[in-house]
């Protein structure tokens, strides 16, 4: 399974460190508007500044939304407007 996250802040650290543990699953890409953020956090996955290019380039299987909640809401109705299974954090 291909996953990515959108959003590096630190509880996107601790999905990214959970699937890193998991067989069979690649963290794929990574995207935050601080780029610096995303490659600290992507290791060798890619690396966007723009989730939109992200689900166009890397079509992962599974996204993981760890955005601010008030930007929740268009990466994770794109993505499963897409046929990509959301991992959506609260509220």
């Amino acid at each position: 399974m291909r996953a990515a996250i959108v959003g590096a802040g630190w509880i996107a650290a601790e999905h990214a460190a959970t699937l890193d543990r998991l067989d069979g699953v690649e963290l794929a890409a990574v995207c935050d508007i601080d780029e610096s953020r995303a490659r600290e956090l992507a290791g060798s996955a890619a690396v966007y500044t723009d989730w939109r290019k992200l689900l166009e380039r890397e079509s992962p299987d599974a996204v993981f939304v760890c955005t601010p909640p008030l930007v929740h809401r268009e990466p994770a109705v794109e993505a499963l407007d897409r046929g990509i299974h959301v991992y959506l954090e609260k509220p």
